[in-house]
């Protein structure tokens, strides 16, 4: 919860700095590789969190990485963000900006699972019926998910629509259940 708060705290200062300089584009691709690099290399995300060496040292470092070549206003966030020790807080500081970029640019991201691979006509059907969402655009995140046993698993943001088998069958076996429990459906007829 505390990083959720942080990271959007710190997300949406640059986001609106970006902005009002015209660069949300540019800071979110800085970002990423930024993000990138700080996860690929596990000895510079223990430097860049260490208490123990100081801000400027881990600002060369980072100056060193990107060859000098970050933006003033990226520059001045990841300096912020070494001062404040927030370095630890970049993964969801970049996950939360893409999250305003897409909301700023009118795009709906969902999230869909479902048993098998989905077909480009069976991806079209969905968005169409996602029509309801205010969005410019709806982009489709699909994974495949074996324990849905059939159908499909929509999130969008916090909401999830579960139209899946294994969700149906769930649903059947907790109202079977419950009709035994009321006397209104014996185990004989069950079977």
């Amino acid at each position: 919860m505390l990083i959720d708060i942080v990271a959007k705290r710190y997300a949406v200062a640059v986001f609106n700095m970006a902005r009002a300089k015209s660069l949300i584009k540019e800071i979110k691709d800085e970002l990423e590789y930024l993000g990138e690099s700080y996860n690929a290399v596990g000895k510079l995300k223990l430097v860049l969190n260490n208490p123990l060496i100081n801000a400027k040292n881990k600002y060369e470092l980072l100056n060193k990485i990107t060859n000098g070549s970050l933006s003033p206003l990226c520059g001045k966030f990841m300096e912020l963000l070494i001062r404040k020790r927030r370095m630890e807080y970049l993964p969801d500081i970049i996950t939360t900006y893409k999250f305003l970029l897409d909301q700023y640019n009118g795009v709906v991201r969902v999230n869909v699972r479902s048993f098998a691979a989905l077909t480009s006509s069976e991806e079209e059907k969905i968005k169409k019926r996602l029509g309801w969402i205010n969005a410019g655009e709806i982009i489709l995140e699909t994974s495949i998910d074996k324990t849905t046993l059939g159908g499909i698993i929509l999130q969008i943001d916090d909401m999830v629509i579960d139209g899946s088998v294994k969700s149906r069958l769930h649903d059947l076996k907790t109202h079977m259940l419950s009709r035994i429990e009321q006397g209104k459906l014996s185990n004989i007829d069950v079977l």
